[in-house]
């Protein structure tokens, strides 16, 4: 089997294509792996959204001291979280959500709950 090599054969080095080949190939294996990422979370076990909501509120009543003040919607996996919530809280249950399972993606319209005196 005949080996090539470029560099016996003279052939110019032109770095412009090696710097676009990589950026390509780079390219290409971002979209790869995003496209991957998606079809993966789109095609876990599908849980209804009324489960799911169940599945978050009871993980918002472990987390937080007021969960009666969020309201928490719904729809197609992505999570609504509105209302208020104590600023220390707020991070920690973000985290929380985002790792429960059916959930897509977390939304955040909480407000800042003031702490009584």
């Amino acid at each position: 089997m005949m080996e090539l090599n470029f560099a016996r054969a003279n052939i110019p080095a032109r770095p412009w294509v090696y710097t676009l080949a990589a950026f390509s190939l780079g390219a290409a294996a971002t979209w790869l792996t995003v496209a991957a990422v998606e079809n993966w979370r789109h095609e876990a076990p599908g849980v209804s959204d009324d489960v799911l909501r169940e599945r978050v509120r009871a993980r918002v009543g472990e987390l937080v001291t007021r969960p009666d003040a969020i309201r928490v919607t719904v729809e197609g996996g992505v999570v609504l979280l509105s209302g208020e919530v104590l600023p220390q809280e707020r991070d920690a249950l973000l985290s929380a959500l985002i790792v429960v399972p059916g959930v897509w993606r977390v939304r955040n319209a909480l407000g800042q709950l003031q702490q009584s005196a």
